[in-house]
């Protein structure tokens, strides 16, 4: 499921889409701004087991939390933070993207999904289908559900 697999360099060098609210000097409002990028490094870190994507758009505030979207049309991740050496400015340092499966895992296990969608999401998250009753539904809702 998702990137809980091994992910190696087969993604280093695709091209990447970030999203956020940095500051923009002169604005008088938040603005949308989406930066293209590549993925530069796919890391490990330490007691995590997730992997971390490395971009090239310049690290800034207001990107953190933002969206981070592959050229294949789906969700690579969030980004994090700038991975900076000692006390350089972050600009100098790597943007870091967490990958999309531990937000899954949150959003699963706290079932944030349609409940018209619960096939579906057992079936990405587990690789097989679930019994109704783990919803507790009532009858109307399952027929609901089922229309």
């Amino acid at each position: 499921a998702m990137f809980s697999d091994y992910v190696g360099t087969e993604l280093v060098m695709t091209s990447t889409v970030v999203m956020g609210f940095p500051p923009i000097p002169l604005s008088n409002r938040a603005e949308l701004v989406a930066a293209r990028g590549e993925i530069m490094a796919v890391i490990d870190k330490p007691n995590i087991s997730h992997p971390f994507f490395i971009i090239s758009p310049m690290p800034r505030g207001g990107f953190s939390g933002g969206p981070v979207i592959s050229e294949y049309d789906f969700l690579l991740g969030v980004q994090t933070a700038a991975l900076v050496t000692a006390n350089a400015v972050e600009e100098l340092g790597y943007g870091s993207t967490m990958s999309v499966e531990p937000i899954w895992n949150i959003l699963f296990e706290n079932r944030i999904f349609p409940a018209s969608c619960r096939k579906t999401a057992y079936l990405m998250r587990f690789g097989y289908r679930f019994e109704d009753f783990d919803f507790h539904l009532t009858d109307e809702q399952k027929s609901e559900l089922d229309r």
